[in-house]
């Protein structure tokens, strides 16, 4: 049931991934953003309500997950979008590195939150963080600023010191109109239209055509697989592998998504540093397999040894699936000239990564009943095999350049 479960989230996550990310992009981020979190809060609360009012039907389960999962999936390309509009069109890696500590922060709580309430009431596992939820629509809709232009700054204009100087320094007077000055009117109108242009939305084709989109697209399909089937399964492999409780394997867990928070930023300061997010992520990927395997066979033999071979783990699996779904799709929707592609191409991304997230998480449970825990694990060697696979075209293009 579990697994169907998170089949139905994840699956209609993907799905609607890339309408919520071409809508989110013809709208005002402020209002949508504020609106997702409510309805995302709703949800939460309403599926955890089943709890006091007794609900046992699967079909209530069933539907509610996937609205959830629908809900949810307006989140993620517009957060992006906003963010990355106010740090202009160059390396992004070590701000959105430490920009997406907040997914771990996030999975952390919820950890934690559900393993303070799982034991006697899990209806508050969700009831609480759907509130934090509604509380935050509040605090975006009174404080977020979408975008630098609407409060008068220039992003690229102010991206250097001189630039700052300049735009420091009072503007001379300007002269009277002269019939010079009247005949560029035109010209000037003209420009207006190529700035206004560059304002528009653009199309799923046109971002799917983006050189680099689709590699990073289905590495990222198999690579998040990896990395949720470990964010929803992890707890009960400890509680079943180290006969945790609940409440303790949720806890135990959450060292996972520390070294997820450490990787993220240091994959993001090497692609920074090299120019090279396709290689930083083969890099990664190829560590994560050992790193894979020495966890499964050697975790159990003390809880000190279980959270570094998690910590370990977690680095190198959560890194590059956090370099693309962030400073990855912004810069690929900066290749072009529209400065509404964020949204589109993040959804794009995190969309079929999602995909891979809905197949991981849903086979593991049968799977682990049928063949044990290992299978589990040798299934994720495999999976980031292929996500290496996907970007040997990147990463060759990369190499050439590097050279």
């Amino acid at each position: 049931m579990l697994s169907i479960m998170d089949a139905l989230y994840w699956g209609n996550y993907a799905i609607f991934m890339f309408f919520t990310g071409y809508l989110a992009e013809r709208s005002d981020m402020r209002y949508f953003l504020t609106g997702a979190l409510m309805l995302c809060g709703l949800m939460c609360i309403i599926l955890g309500s089943a709890y006091s009012l007794q609900i046992h039907s699967e079909a209530f389960f069933i539907m509610m997950e996937s609205l959830n999962g629908i809900m949810q999936t307006t989140g993620w390309p517009t957060v992006v979008a906003i963010v990355g509009v106010w740090f202009g069109s160059k390396k992004k890696g070590l701000i959105f590195g430490i920009w997406n500590l907040h997914t771990s922060v996030g999975n952390i709580l919820g950890l934690a939150i559900a393993g303070a309430f799982v034991d006697y009431n899990w209806g508050l596992s969700l009831i609480v963080p759907g509130c934090i939820s509604i509380a935050m629509a509040l605090i975006t809709f009174l404080f977020l600023i979408p975008k630098p232009s609407d409060i008068g700054i220039n992003v690229e204009i102010a991206s250097t010191k001189e630039d700052m100087k300049k735009l420091s320094t009072p503007s001379p007077p300007l002269p009277p109109p002269t019939t010079t000055m009247m005949m560029n009117g035109q010209q000037n109108d003209d420009h207006h239209l190529k700035v206004n242009d560059k304002e528009k939305a653009i199309s799923l084709w046109k971002a799917l055509l983006i050189p680099g989109v689709i590699e990073f697209s289905i590495c990222l399909a198999f690579a998040k697989s990896v990395s949720y089937i470990f964010l929803n399964w992890l707890p009960k492999f400890l509680e079943e592998n180290d006969h945790l409780s609940s409440s303790s394997s949720a806890y135990e867990s959450i060292m996972f998504d520390i070294g997820g928070m450490v990787g993220s930023i240091i994959a993001g300061l090497l692609a920074d540093k090299t120019n090279s997010s396709g290689l930083i992520c083969i890099g990664f990927l190829i560590l994560a397999i050992p790193s894979l395997f020495i966890f499964e066979k050697f975790s159990s033999i003390s809880q000190a040894m279980n959270f570094t071979l998690q910590f370990i783990a977690g680095f190198f699996i959560n890194g590059p699936y956090a370099l693309i779904t962030t400073a990855v799709s912004a810069n690929l929707a900066c290749k072009v000239p529209s400065k509404s592609a964020m949204a589109t191409v993040s959804a794009i991304i995190d969309g079929t990564g999602s995909i891979g997230a809905a197949i991981g998480p849903a086979i593991t449970g049968p799977m682990a009943d049928r063949f044990g825990w290992n299978s589990i694990f040798y299934l994720s060697m495999i999976a980031d095999f292929i996500a290496i696979l996907c970007l040997i075209r990147v990463g060759y293009q990369e190499i050439r350049h590097f050279i």
